[in-house]
């Protein structure tokens, strides 16, 4: 009687950093996620992991984003809607850094790879905007004997 299930605990502790977040207490919002990722591996966790990193994002710390969400994907492989997000907000963050071919890359595996069409299609808009932004992908050779081939090519025609 009067006991919280770590599931209750868990989704209130969710509830408490969403609402925080909500209302722009960015800290407030920070130290609840911490809180549920380091007191769980459940599902409220995945999610508490991916709205850090979303704050990290919004706060312009790229990269402590990415780690954030590659510690996701190495801590919670089992939720795949929250891995899948994830790469989204990764996609997001190179493009801020300035990678594009990495976000490129990250884009196209997401379109490729998401189980939620919702995610492929976003994956699929961004990577098509990407593109007219900055050309299409470079078609590499298949093999190194072809790339051999390609760079004789250009040392004979430089001759």
């Amino acid at each position: 009687e009067g006991n919280l299930t770590v599931t209750g605990t868990s989704e209130a502790t969710l509830f408490l950093g969403k609402a925080a977040m909500q209302q722009g207490r960015h800290q407030d919002a920070q130290a609840y996620f911490i809180q549920l990722v380091q007191s769980t591996h459940d599902s409220h966790a995945a999610e508490a992991q991916y709205l850090l990193a979303q704050l990290y994002y919004e706060s312009k710390e790229y990269q402590q984003s990415l780690e954030t969400l590659f510690e996701l994907n190495k801590r919670f492989p089992a939720y795949k809607a929250w891995k899948d997000k994830s790469f989204l907000l990764v996609a997001e963050n190179y493009l801020a850094l300035k990678e594009d071919l990495q976000a490129k890359a990250t884009l196209q595996s997401s379109s490729e790879n998401a189980a939620e069409e919702a995610i492929v299609a976003s994956a699929k808009q961004k990577l098509e905007a990407l593109t007219l932004r900055v050309g299409p992908p470079v078609q590499l050779p298949d093999t190194a004997e072809e790339s051999l081939e390609a760079d004789d090519e250009l040392n004979t025609s430089e001759n």
